[in-house]
């Protein structure tokens, strides 16, 4: 069997009682194709993140559906044919990405078995601080006997060779006039 996910964008304008017919319609036909409706989850009314139909908000609502495949294409359909209260929707396959997902928690998970537990005070690996380098018990913001806004040798409050005094350099060339047209 496979998983599927079908999240679908009504109108604003449809009541709650009409979205749950519609929920109810909807995993009806998909017992009756032979698939089941695994979870279903209403999101509410959220903004839209562009105008479709004039309309600025929807009513999210997320079918996950267990099936071979007729099941999804009777729904998809369904979904169309009602489009004056289906705004968007959209069918993604997602027992690949499940398996791929358990495939690599099962590793992780064999991986940490395998490796033994270091004791709190153990050294080695990337050590304490961050990086893995012995700053010698200073931390971050010990600068020595410098003050905090010492920028070293980096030249003025900027950083790299830019600074100085503005004085001290040469004021910039004033353009050139424009030539002026002759016969007017």
């Amino acid at each position: 069997m496979r998983t599927y996910e079908v999240p679908f964008i009504l109108t604003p304008n449809v009541a709650d009682d009409e979205i749950d017919r519609m929920i109810a319609q909807f995993e009806q036909v998909v017992a009756d194709k032979g698939g089941k409706v695994v979870k279903v989850d209403r999101m509410g009314r959220r903004r839209l993140a562009y105008p479709i139909r004039k309309f600025r908000e929807g009513s999210y609502v997320l079918l996950t559906v267990e099936g071979s495949g007729q099941e999804i294409a009777e729904l998809e359909r369904r979904l169309r044919v009602s489009s004056d209260t289906v705004l968007r929707f959209i069918t993604i396959r997602i027992d690949e990405n499940l398996k791929r997902a358990e495939k690599v928690r099962s590793r992780r998970q064999a991986r940490s078995l395998k490796r033994p537990r270091r004791a709190e005070g153990e050294g080695g690996g990337r050590g304490e601080h961050r990086g893995g380098r012995d700053r010698g018990g200073r931390g971050r913001d010990d600068r020595g006997d410098r003050g905090r806004d010492d920028r070293g040798d980096r030249g003025g409050d900027r950083g790299g060779d830019r600074g100085g005094d503005r004085e001290e350099r040469a004021p910039a060339p004033a353009p050139a006039p424009a030539p002026e047209a002759e016969g007017e």
